[in-house]
């Protein structure tokens, strides 16, 4: 077994972990122990034990690596190997019992993600990829479409709603992307986002100043699925800037011209 075999391993075991527990604690259709960290910003304690949840499966088997997750923090080892985690991705939905939440694992190696495994624990789909071997939805190969036409095509936003500043030029591009496409789809969960445009279920995905954790399985995902992952720069520096966008090689330039002439960011 090689080390990426190793790592793909732990990713999935520890997600499907972390997602049997999460299905577990929707007790009476509503989860229990919430509590706000800011803003439109909140934390089950479902979260927090998932995220503990992957934690000890992967650092009891690779314990030299550093592990980085939404709740915790970064736990420092191996300067270039680290674990990218959100132990819940669509937080919100999950308070609401609303059904569209996952779980999101990914491996970085230097800087540069090489495995992703997005688990839907509510449909018992999990998506993977690892860099340069396709990108799979539970052991089917996964392809974004082969699409360029925007006025057929269904696309995935996510709204800033924690970076209010940026509300009104995301506002702007919305409404023109609106005016061109067949719909827009707001899903709650990045992770599913990405996994749903690389399985061609969306033609596009873009949204603004995300984490690290909220696109690094995912991302890997889409791109291994044939899609173009880019900030809204046009460039691969995402996981700085936060800003995405993933869609099919055809699509893409289309969502990117039209986010770069509205949103009016400068990415760094």
């Amino acid at each position: 077994m090689t080390d990426t075999d190793h790592i793909l391993e732990t990713a999935v075991y520890a997600a499907r972990t972390a997602g049997d527990l999460l299905v577990s604690r929707m007790k009476d259709g509503r989860p229990v122990g919430i509590s706000g960290k800011g803003v439109l910003d909140y934390v089950t304690q479902a979260d927090r034990d998932s995220e503990d949840t992957i934690r000890e499966i992967v650092l009891s088997r690779h314990p030299d690596d550093s592990f980085l997750a939404e709740e915790g923090g970064l736990l420092a080892g191996r300067r270039d190997a680290l674990w990218v985690v959100d132990p819940l991705d669509g937080t919100i939905n999950y308070m609401s019992s609303l059904p569209i939440f996952s779980v999101s694992v990914g491996f970085m190696l230097d800087g540069v993600v090489e495995v992703g495994v997005v688990l839907d624990p509510m449909r018992g789909e999990l998506f993977r990829a690892v860099r340069g071997k396709g990108a799979f939805c539970n052991d089917r190969p996964i392809r974004v479409n082969d699409v360029s036409d925007l006025s057929r095509s269904v696309v995935i936003t996510g709204f800033p709603h924690q970076v209010r500043e940026h509300l009104e030029p995301y506002l702007a591009g919305f409404a023109e992307i609106f005016k061109i496409t067949a719909g827009i789809r707001r899903l709650g969960s990045a992770a599913l986002d990405f996994c749903y445009t690389a399985a061609g279920r969306a033609d596009g995905f873009w949204e603004p100043k995300l984490s690290i954790w909220d696109m690094a399985a995912g991302s890997l995902i889409a791109s291994e699925a044939g899609g173009i992952v880019t900030d809204f720069a046009g460039t691969s520096n995402y996981t700085q800037s936060g800003s995405i966008i993933a869609a099919p090689p055809k699509i893409h330039p289309i969502l990117l011209e039209i986010v770069q002439r509205t949103f009016l960011i400068e990415e760094s």
